[in-house]
């Protein structure tokens, strides 16, 4: 498994959020998703990161991530230091 991480450690250091993150890795999000196919091609499975946001996303935060995840066709998502998901997550899901 292979969790695709976005932001850290360069979070806070200027407006852009996680998702602005997961856009301007090389290759951009068409990268991600081949990276998502490549782990699949050899039965592993590829998890999307939930991060931090710092309010720029049009819409909420939950349906920006399954968004995300559905682009890049992962696997599921990695709640890092939470329990369990939100409500309004396991909606968007």
């Amino acid at each position: 498994m292979l969790i695709l991480w976005h932001a850290y450690p360069r979070i806070g250091f200027d407006e852009r959020n996680q998702f602005d993150f997961y856009r301007v890795i090389p290759g951009g999000l068409d990268a991600r998703a081949a990276i998502i196919e490549r782990l699949h091609a050899r039965g592993l499975r590829g998890l999307q990161s939930l991060g931090h946001r710092h309010a720029k996303e049009p819409g909420s935060d939950e349906v920006a991530l399954v968004e995300m995840v559905r682009t890049v066709r992962a696997d599921g998502i990695f709640l890092d230091t939470l329990a369990n998901a939100s409500q309004p997550l396991r909606n968007a899901l």
